[in-house]
């Protein structure tokens, strides 16, 4: 198998218990190297945890080095040839034999091994993923394109594009993933066409998968630029059974472009406002206003949601919902009313809110936004300072349902000054309320 020229890789590996594993696989007569992933971040300078290994050692023998390890394998990948194990200190290992596969059912193929290091990698789905490695740091690339590839960010099918789509049609969606990571170059018009040809596939793939691939693909570099392609080749569409005409491309590349600004990149919060499900951020971005009460609808029918990411959309849509109920303006926005929302939507809805209105036409400057974002990310979310404690020590006969009650004016009352009186001006007002009014 041919190596690359003048390449030399640091893996970096920090357990020393995962190369001991990958020096067992290499004892005679077996031959194990990284594949994949974990060599094309390397050669990219990045630190990967997640390890994939080709081998020639069989399923049973990798059992059997694992547990010498004292490590559990995992075997539901068993008939692919793979056995996986997870190390504490955040290392996953998968290793599968090499393979050829053979019949496939347009998701998952039949495998049949093999030793031969070039079948193995003609079956996998691009070039760039067709690149091995020895713990040394000798990088093989045995369809002679791979390194290449990666180093011009050409996202390339390997063969015959259309044979590896059916395959298995996730490909669709990997390719674009790929795209937004690595892809400097204009995708290949055969890459294109194929993915045009085979789209109604995706019907086959399951919601969460879908969904995995989206979200990567939303913190690549070149996320704008695959957004783009899959909404010209009908990807999009195909996904979310939702006319092209309901996406805008240039407003997310303005939701794109106030997100990394400065004023949010030196932010001290900036890394939850960056990542807080930025897939659900910039598809809401991408929707036009006049369809923003679809969007809940439209993402459902093919994306499966945790409870967390449903909270998002509900929260992210009720502050959208107060600025147009109480328009914001800078004069505004002072600390007070800053107050309010960071109380009731949360600092980092508050703050991707205002990115979002802020797409359909900045109300206030580059300077005055800058100055907002400041004065948000460097404000406490404000605490109500009284608690059903605190009422009982002033009314002990307050219970149950006339506890809500107390605590409720309390906080209405607590709120409409903007969040900023005391616990003893809360407890005070509480004095003031006549007995019957909450008994």
């Amino acid at each position: 198998m041919r190596s690359v020229a003048n390449l030399t890789l640091k893996f970096h590996i920090t357990d020393p218990r995962v190369e001991r594993i990958i020096c067992d696989l290499n004892t005679s007569p077996w031959q194990t190297k990284l594949v994949g992933g974990a060599v094309r971040d390397a050669i990219m300078g990045k630190h990967s945890y997640d390890l994939d290994c080709a081998t020639t050692a069989s399923p049973t023998d990798v059992i059997a080095i694992l547990e010498r390890h004292s490590l559990k394998p995992i075997t539901v990948g068993i008939a692919f040839g793979t056995v996986g194990c997870v190390l504490a200190s955040g290392y996953t290992i998968e290793i599968t034999h090499l393979r050829k596969d053979t019949l496939s059912d347009g998701r998952y193929a039949t495998a049949r091994i093999t030793d031969d290091w070039h079948t193995d990698a003609q079956r996998r789905d691009f070039t760039m993923n067709a690149l091995y490695a020895d713990l040394d740091g000798t990088v093989y690339d045995p369809l002679g394109r791979g390194f290449r590839d990666l180093q011009e960010g050409c996202v390339c099918f390997i063969g015959e594009p259309s044979a590896r789509i059916t395959e298995d049609y996730l490909r669709i969606l990997r390719y674009y993933r790929f795209y937004a990571h690595f892809g400097r170059l204009h995708p290949r018009a055969v890459d294109q066409l194929a993915i045009a040809t085979h789209r109604e596939g995706l019907a086959r793939i399951s919601r969460e998968r879908i969904k995995k691939e989206l979200s990567g693909l939303f913190t690549g570099t070149y996320r704008l630029t695959a957004v783009g392609y899959l909404l010209t080749s009908g990807v999009w569409e195909q996904i979310f059974k939702a006319p092209a005409q309901y996406f805008d491309i240039e407003r997310m590349k303005r939701a794109d472009d106030l997100q990394h600004t400065r004023m949010i990149r030196d932010s001290p919060y900036n890394e939850e406002l960056a990542f807080r499900f930025p897939y659900l951020f910039y598809f809401y971005a991408l929707l036009k206003p006049e369809h923003h009460s679809s969007l809940e609808s439209i993402l459902r029918k093919a994306l499966s949601f945790s409870k967390n990411e449903s909270n998002y959309i509900q929260k992210l849509k009720a502050c959208m919902q107060d600025f147009i109920t109480h328009p914001v303006t800078v004069s505004s926005l002072d600390q007070g009313t800053i107050n309010c929302f960071l109380y009731t939507h949360g600092k980092s809805v508050f703050i991707q809110a205002l990115l979002l209105a802020w797409i359909d036409g900045s109300f206030i400057s580059g300077a005055d936004q800058a100055s907002l974002v400041s004065a948000i990310t460097t404000t406490n979310v404000p605490e109500f300072p009284v608690r059903g404690t605190d009422i009982s020590a002033l009314y002990p006969n307050i219970v149950g349902k006339n506890m809500g009650k107390a605590l409720h004016m309390t906080e209405r009352w607590w709120f409409a000054r903007q969040c900023t009186a005391s616990k003893k001006e809360c407890l005070d007002f509480i004095k003031d309320i006549p007995l019957t009014t909450v008994t």
